[in-house]
């Protein structure tokens, strides 16, 4: 199959230019871990399982936490080179691919939370913890709790305007 450096647009032209973040280092990242690893084990990896050692190797490379904020550990990546690593991913090994895509529920939105449940961003963006789409329930139901919570999964989800605050102003 081959791995790509350059992610395309439409009808095949170029998605973005290097300065809109397509030099990234998560994007070298995703390209060895693709190439050496997902990859050649894809064939297998879609006929049993997802195995930890892939989620162990997309910890280590940093690859686990994109969609969180910068502060878990990590500058901030740059939203074109989050798209490329995942094209990247998921054209080398689509179930590891979908397995760390529902870790990044979790991630993304305990990155826009506040109070005592953000002290699950941390471990779920450096690897130590995996989650999926039950945890992504309950991080919702946490932050759901609380108008300041609702507030910041509207916000983080991109729908709308944040509550308590009008539109237009």
């Amino acid at each position: 199959m081959g791995v790509s450096t350059q992610p395309t647009g439409v009808a095949g032209q170029p998605a973005a230019t290097a300065d809109s973040g397509l030099d990234h280092p998560a994007i070298a990242a995703a390209v060895r871990l693709a190439t050496e690893l997902l990859e050649p084990a894809a064939p297998e990896v879609d006929r049993t399982s997802v195995p930890r050692s892939h989620l162990d190797a997309l910890a280590a490379a940093g690859l686990l936490g994109l969609h969180g904020p910068g502060s878990v550990g990590r500058a901030a990546v740059p939203l074109p080179a989050v798209r490329a690593v995942e094209k990247i991913l998921a054209r080398a090994d689509p179930a590891t691919w979908l397995v760390r895509a529902q870790h990044q529920t979790p991630v993304a939105l305990l990155g826009a939370a506040d109070g005592p449940v953000r002290r699950w961003l941390q471990p779920l963006a450096t690897g130590e913890l995996i989650a999926g789409g039950i945890a992504a329930r309950h991080a919702l139901r946490a932050l759901y709790s609380t108008a300041a919570g609702l507030a910041a999964v509207v916000s983080a989800a991109g729908v709308g305007a944040r509550l308590g605050s009008a539109r237009g102003s």
